[in-house]
This record gives structure tokens, C-alpha cells and sequence, in this order.
């Protein structure tokens, strides 16, 4: 549909097979420089390739196979957020199974590891994961994967100039569970609305500061203790129920569902983070315990 609007303005022309490589401004506006030499000027350039690698944080790494079973398999009413109950060897890994019928669902084995890890055969985890409850024949009809960054990327700010950063790039996924469809689709409204009042309005903040430093703290704690992540994150979306979970995810939650997740936090785990990350920073309290010194069951 986008592609269909883009195309019946009589104002943009889609260009495909080609990479972009970078975008710069220059005199009388701004250029992309792709394999098929630059194209431009545009009085504005909308980015939205993802962000550069990095070794921050973790990164969500997920095989999905949208497949048909030879028998009835699925609970059409029930969507598996995460099925943890599989190898957990190569870091947190856990299932996520999306019905559209008793024998047709998509079936994704998700990852969250820390950037430069191997990355485990998730075509066989899907495999075990159906042997296991007897869909050995089933026919894939589609294939997806990706890599989302789950770290907390800081938006752009100040006016939008000629090259404006959107998506990923922009810090439009939730770091701490890497969703970004509705993030984004909230930032482009937001955007487009401000770009219908006039040129280069401000950029308009994605995100609030307490969420991006709940997620902070979130995604360290995944990153040094990954043994807790099934124990931390079923705790969490347990506390929230599924009406605040879904605002969790999607990253649109109201002030309570934050303190809410707060809350649900197992309070040993949490609190022992907290207290080996003062202890790296400050000598003088160098003897405050370590996340490995904390029960394994704290309070939720």
C-alpha cells in the first residue's frame, strides 16, 4: 500500500536492487550515494538503514518458519510470547509461536546474545521444538530472520535538517524485548505530523528517559547473568498481566505499567545487579555483593 501511494503521487519513483551506502548533504540538498551512482538533490532524506553493529548490549536474533502441520497442532486462541523450555546452552533462547489456525502458525526460535557470539542452528531447534509435540511433518511456506540491536540508541535531536534518521536508527525498538513495529509506526505518525506544519520542525522524542534507563538496567542484567533471563522475563510479564504486557512490549505503556514491570522484577536479581554495578564504579563500596552472591529466587 505505502509503495502504491509512493508511486501514484507522481512526486517519488522507487528504485530497488540497489544499496545504499551512506547519505550526505551537499550543495542545493542532500544525496545517496548508492552502487548505482548518487542520486539527488532531495530537499530531505529519510534514513532508515539500521544502525552500525556494536558490542553494547545484546542483540535479538530469530529464525521464524510460517508452516502447515500434517494434523491439528495449535491453539488458534493462544499466541506462545516465550516458550523457554528448550536449550538454553548457546544463552537465552526461548520459542514464539503466532496461530493462524489449528495447523498453520509461525514458529520462530529467538536468541538473545551478546554481539559477536555464534549463532546456534535454529533450523534444528525448530525442528526439536515440533518433534516434541509430534509435528514431525509440516510444510514450511515462508521463511524469516533477522537481527534487531537491543540497546538503548539515543534519537536524534534539534530541527530535522535535510537527513533525518528514522526507525532503528532513530531508537524506535524497545531495547529491553526488541519490538519495533508499533514503536515505529508511532514514530512515523509523530513525524509526519510535524513535518506537515512547516520544513525542518523539531524531532520529536521516541522515547522517555525512565523508560530507556529501566531498559538499561534490563538489558545489563540479560547480558552478565543470562542463566536469569527465563526466571527475570516469565516474572516480569507475569506481574504485568496481558493488558500492560502488551503495552510493554510495544513499548507504549503509561507511567504505572513501568513502575508496574518495576515491581514485577525478581527483587534478588535486580538488587544484586544494581549493587555490582556501584561496586565497579565506586571503590569505597567495593565490598557491596555481586549478582552471583544474590539467591537464586529473589521476591517478585
Amino acid at each position: 500500500a505505502a509503495i502504491d501511494l509512493v508511486q501514484q503521487s507522481g512526486r517519488g519513483r522507487l528504485v530497488t536492487g540497489t544499496r545504499a551506502r551512506g547519505v550526505d548533504e551537499r550543495s542545493g540538498g542532500a544525496w545517496i550515494d548508492t552502487d548505482a551512482g548518487s542520486l539527488g538533490p532531495f530537499e530531505t532524506v529519510f534514513d532508515g538503514r539500521p544502525p552500525a553493529r556494536s558490542g553494547d548490549g545484546l542483540e535479538q536474533r530469530f529464525l521464524g518458519y510460517e508452516l502447515r502441520t500434517e494434523r491439528p497442532l495449535f491453539d488458534p486462541a493462544t499466541v506462545e510470547l516465550m516458550d523457554f523450555r528448550v536449550d538454553q546452552s548457546a544463552g537465552p533462547h526461548f520459542m514464539y509461536v503466532l496461530p493462524f489456525g489449528p495447523d498453520h502458525a509461525l514458529v520462530e526460535s529467538t536468541g538473545l546474545l551478546a554481539p559477536g557470539v555464534a549463532e546456534p542452528d535454529r533450523a534444528a531447534a525448530i525442528r526439536a521444538w515440533m518433534a516434541e509435540r509430534g509435528g514431525d511433518g509440516f510444510v514450511i511456506e515462508r521463511t524469516e530472520a533477522g537481527v534487531i540491536p537491543m540497546r538503548v540508541i539515543d534519537p536524534p535531536h534539534g530541527s530535522i535538517g535535510r537527513v533525518c534518521r528514522i526507525g532503528t536508527a532513530a531508537g524506535a525498538v524497545k531495547p529491553a524485548t526488541g519490538y519495533a513495529f508499533a514503536g515505529i509506526q508511532r514514530s512515523a505518525r509523530r513525524l509526519a505530523s510535524r513535518l506537515a506544519r512547516g520544513p525542518h520542525p523539531a524531532h520529536p522524542r521516541s522515547r522517555h528517559r525512565a523508560a530507556d534507563a529501566m531498559d538499561r538496567l534490563m538489558i545489563d542484567l540479560l547480558r552478565e547473568r543470562p542463566d536469569l533471563a527465563p526466571h527475570v522475563l516469565v516474572s516480569v510479564l507475569r506481574g504485568l498481566g496481558a493488558d500492560r504486557t502488551a503495552r510493554f512490549l510495544g513499548d507504549h505503556g503509561r507511567a504505572g505499567d513501568l513502575l508496574a514491570a518495576v515491581r514485577a522484577t525478581p527483587a534478588g536479581q535486580m538488587l544484586g545487579h544494581l549493587a555490582g554495578r556501584v561496586a565497579r564504579r565506586s571503590p569505597s563500596v567495593a565490598a557491596v555483593g555481586r549478582p552471583a552472591d544474590c539467591p537464586a529466587g529473589g521476591a517478585a
